[in-house]
């Protein structure tokens, strides 16, 4: 920006002047970046314990998610075909297994949760509520009894619930 003063000279900040400006913010924002960064790494390294086990039942329930969502996309196709979810009346509240069409045990036989802690806790002609909680002997092998607690559900619209209740 240039100026005209009263001695008829102009004023204001060359070229120069405004690169040296910013290559000094850009240095301090460099240095004040890198001891955020520290800030927050050594925050983490305090908090890691704490939240290490969250993260490890959070990661054991998308198993139990792609459960539930293998037994809402079997309901959707039902509801496509018959209009009813319930499959006029012969899918009810219970076990998954063996109600509904194309999902036998075996399909949700997973690591942390077996074919038993997949139900049907709501179902009628427009809507249902499916369920999965894992209990002491879900799972297998070295895995039995980790989602001991651990429940998610999902409704007929997608709508999914994590809970996490300490045995």
């Amino acid at each position: 920006m240039r100026m005209v003063g009263k001695s008829g000279k102009t004023h204001g900040f060359t070229l120069v002047e405004l690169v040296i400006v910013m290559v000094i913010v850009g240095v301090l924002a460099a240095v004040a970046i890198a001891i955020y960064r520290g800030y927050v790494r050594k925050g983490c390294y305090s908090c890691r314990s704490l939240y290490a086990d969250v993260n490890k039942r959070k990661a054991m329930a998308t198993e139990a998610t792609a459960g539930l969502g293998t037994v809402y996309t079997a309901l959707r196709v039902v509801f496509a075909e018959h209009s009813d979810y319930t499959r006029g009346g012969t899918i009810a509240v219970g076990a998954v297994g063996g109600q509904v069409p194309g999902i036998d045990a075996g399909d949700l036989q997973g690591t942390y949760f077996d074919h038993g802690d997949y139900s049907i806790t709501a179902i009628d002609v427009t809507s249902f509520l499916l369920d999965c909680t894992g209990v002491a002997g879900s799972g297998r092998g070295n895995a039995e009894g980790n989602a001991n607690g651990i429940s998610m559900t999902l409704n007929q619209d997608g709508d999914k619930t994590y809970t996490y209740t300490a045995p």
